[in-house]
């Protein structure tokens, strides 16, 4: 039997595109760089996107109840699996002269990682800010590690993005109220803009309209250690 390419995964389209507009912003602790027309074809990446399953991230009872926190993965580990980018050094050779690092001490996560939200009227995002965190490093050889975030939903209104913390919060719940945290810098999402950062820097989605009551919020999360 001969599968139907509707069926298969196309890791193919997964490259970036030959017209990026890169944009870097000192916010004081750290650089920001903004990066828009991130992937060559956005089209095709979603719609490969859309052929991942979701799993429930294991955060507290609520989840599929007041909102919805999974995601979605993808593992290059064999010949003809490669994730362009990666495969082609074309994000490292990026990466490197964005923050002028030699090339060859950075390394590309083989993975294609998917957060996926949606949240009900029951979730107070008026009075509270959701998932702050700082991603700590995934390989302990590393000196740092970066995140670049990608938006992928189509349009994105105003005030929802990224939002970038003074400090953690250390709690053991999802929510902060936003009289305990201060955001530094905030990025608006936008279709295909990627944004690159250090990993450690506390971030967290910006949500502050309606609109991911009515569609499932997803951003690519690549993680990015430096040695």
């Amino acid at each position: 039997m001969i599968i139907s390419k509707e069926y298969l995964f196309d890791n193919k389209v997964f490259q970036l595109s030959n017209s990026l507009e890169i944009k870097t912003k000192d916010i004081g602790i750290a650089n920001i760089t903004v990066i828009d027309n991130f992937y060559n074809n956005i089209e095709k990446v979603l719609i490969e996107i859309e052929k991942l399953p979701m799993t429930l991230v294991y955060h507290e009872s609520d989840n599929n109840k007041k909102y919805f926190d999974a995601r979605k993965c993808y593992c290059s580990n064999m010949i003809g699996t490669e994730i362009p980018y990666e495969n082609s050094k074309q994000l490292k050779k990026l990466v490197s002269e964005t923050i002028q690092y030699p090339s060859k001490l950075i390394k590309i996560s083989k993975e294609i990682i998917v957060n996926c939200f949606n949240f009900t009227d029951e979730l107070d995002l008026e009075k509270n800010y959701y998932g702050i965190h700082a991603d700590s490093y995934i390989d302990k050889k590393s000196k740092s590690q970066l995140a670049i975030v990608v938006f992928l939903n189509r349009n994105y209104e105003k005030g929802e993005g990224l939002n970038f913390y003074e400090h953690k919060i250390n709690h053991n719940t999802l929510l902060t109220s936003k009289d305990c945290a201060n955001i530094i810098h905030k990025v608006q999402g936008k279709a295909n803009r990627a944004v690159l950062f250090d990993s450690l820097i506390p971030h967290g989605q910006s949500t502050v309209t309606n609109q991911f009551k009515k569609e499932i919020r997803q951003t690519q999360v690549i993680f990015i250690p430096v040695y």
